[in-house]
């Protein structure tokens, strides 16, 4: 498998960049050098280039993670336990049981377990999370998933569900006096009555 370089007829060939490999029992085969062909760099993009993210517009540009500092992705067919700290984004495609310290936010996908606790300031469930969630500003709970334990989510930020429902008593409130309104003008039976 392994055997001595030949430099005797690596110089005969006299071609320098010329790669020898032995097949089967054979002699060895010659593969010749690959040229790959990189733009220079005042250039603008090749064809089949993916664009830069500056050239996009607005409206294209991928927002920048705030937590993307120190992320730690449990992948798929992986199974993790004790405690982690430090973390800025935890991504669960796999299984995880653990206790989250100074984490800022957790994303579950939808073939992610999570077992344990944690507060966060942000949390993305698509797969199954199991215990005791605290989250301070964005609960998202997809199609796929599953919260079971104790969920803290209006507690630490009740200004999420105050605002929205005195919205909606003044909304319910209006359409009542519309509609009270112009049933007594079009209705003929009340007509008589005042």
């Amino acid at each position: 498998m392994f055997r001595k370089k030949d430099t005797d007829s690596e110089g005969s060939t006299g071609g320098a960049g010329i790669l020898r490999r032995s097949v089967g029992e054979g002699a060895p085969t010659e593969l010749p050098p690959r040229k790959i062909d990189l733009p220079a760099a005042g250039s603008g993009p090749t064809v089949g280039a993916a664009a830069p993210a500056a050239s996009l517009p607005p409206s294209k540009q991928a927002e920048p993670d705030p937590y993307g500092g120190k992320r730690l992705i449990v992948g798929q067919g992986i199974r993790l336990s004790g405690e982690i700290s430090s973390c800025d984004r935890l991504v669960v495609e796999g299984e995880v049981e653990v206790t989250l310290n100074d984490t800022l936010a957790l994303e579950i996908a939808s073939s992610g377990r999570f077992t344990g606790g944690c507060e966060v300031e942000e949390a993305d469930i698509s797969g199954v999370y199991e215990g005791d969630l605290t989250v301070r500003r964005r609960l998202f709970v997809r199609g796929s998933g599953k919260l079971t334990g104790t969920v803290r989510y209006l507690q630490t930020a009740p200004f999420l569900a105050i605002f929205p429902g005195i919205c909606i008593v003044f909304a319910v409130m209006g359409f009542n006096l519309i509609g009270d309104g112009l049933r007594e003008a079009l209705d003929p039976k009340l007509r008589g009555r005042s």
